[in-house]
């Protein structure tokens, strides 16, 4: 007799993905963290910073009803290679198994990065209540003399 023993246990990923380039910057390790702390991600999020369409839409071109496959926005701002990021996290939630269902809800939770003459490099973002926040070099920005 073959027996196969199957759960139903849903599992859920709620993580904050930060684009390549700006976790490379000293001062802005720790960003990603910081950011899911002042969030929340575990909570629901603002259906207005929803992302509908991670895959990119195919769009007619002026030759012979050619395509092409434009890169995925949220009104015109790039997601880098965080959704490359994102995708990886999903196929590592099964650990080697099958998810036989699965509901992707991607949120865009914008920040400014903001870089000075002087050399201090800061992300400024609203959090979960509506405070801004800024986080970089010393978190105080710099003075208009």
């Amino acid at each position: 007799m073959r027996l196969r023993y199957y759960t139903d246990a849903p599992a859920f990923l709620s993580e904050a993905y930060m684009p390549t380039y700006i976790t490379a910057v000293p001062a802005l390790f720790g960003l990603e963290s910081r950011m899911e702390q002042d969030i929340q991600f575990q909570q629901a999020l603002p259906e207005e910073l929803r992302c509908h369409d991670l895959t990119g839409r195919v769009v007619g071109s002026a030759y012979r009803g050619g395509e092409r496959l434009v890169r995925p926005d949220f009104h015109g701002h790039d997601f880098a290679d965080t959704i490359d990021k994102g995708l990886a996290g999903l196929a590592a939630i099964g650990a080697g198994a099958s998810v036989v269902r699965h509901v992707v809800r991607a949120y865009a939770w914008p920040f400014l990065r903001v870089q000075w003459g002087t050399g201090q490099d800061v992300a400024i973002y609203v959090d979960r209540i509506g405070s801004l926040k800024v986080f970089g070099e010393g978190s105080v920005l710099p003075s208009h003399d």
